[in-house]
């Protein structure tokens, strides 16, 4: 799971609670999630828009050969 091993997971839990505290640790997880997930979204468009950009990038230049 995202490239942690179980216990690398644990150990990551347990020294959150121990920092945050374990009133403030379901809000403070939610949140690092709720943050992730809205970079995975960035990077995933900006990876679609430069895809998509490369591949005009290329029909260009394959017109440019073709027309010569």
């Amino acid at each position: 799971m995202f490239g942690i091993s179980f216990w690398k997971l644990i150990l990551s839990i347990v020294i959150g609670l121990v920092v945050v505290g374990s009133e403030k640790f379901p809000p403070v997880l939610r949140n690092m999630f709720l943050w992730m997930s809205s970079v995975r979204w960035i990077t995933d468009s900006m990876r679609g828009t430069f895809e998509h950009e490369l591949r005009i990038q290329e029909q260009k230049n394959n017109l440019k050969k073709l027309s010569r």
